[in-house]
């Protein structure tokens, strides 16, 4: 209830974005399956699996969970924007941290 309001269904959007947001990437488009809905929707409900920052939420699904080995950590990033009329009230996104850059390999 602290970043999303909890008398709307904002389960069932999380979700349908966070499909849209993986199935957008393209390492990963080819390895998700048909039947990922249902591990998805477990995954986004966990906040444990969030990462917040100003730019948006960022959802990391574990191994296996989503699809193969070879797709690693899959993260589904979902701007404020598009969370919008689902974010709790008194969340000010523009309060939280700007996104840490990921190390280059």
């Amino acid at each position: 209830s602290d970043v999303f309001n909890p008398h709307i269904g904002w389960q069932d959007k999380l979700t349908a974005l966070a499909i849209s947001n993986l199935r957008a990437q393209p390492d990963l488009k080819d390895m998700l399956g048909d039947d990922i809905k249902k591990a998805v929707k477990e995954t986004v409900s966990d906040p444990t699996t969030w990462t917040l920052t100003r730019d948006g939420l960022t959802i990391t699904f574990g191994q296996y969970a989503i699809g193969p080995y070879a797709a690693g950590m899959p993260e589904a990033h979902i701007p404020w924007t598009d969370l919008k009329p689902y974010v709790a009230q008194d969340l000010q996104p523009t309060t939280l941290p700007a996104p840490t850059p990921k190390p280059t390999p």
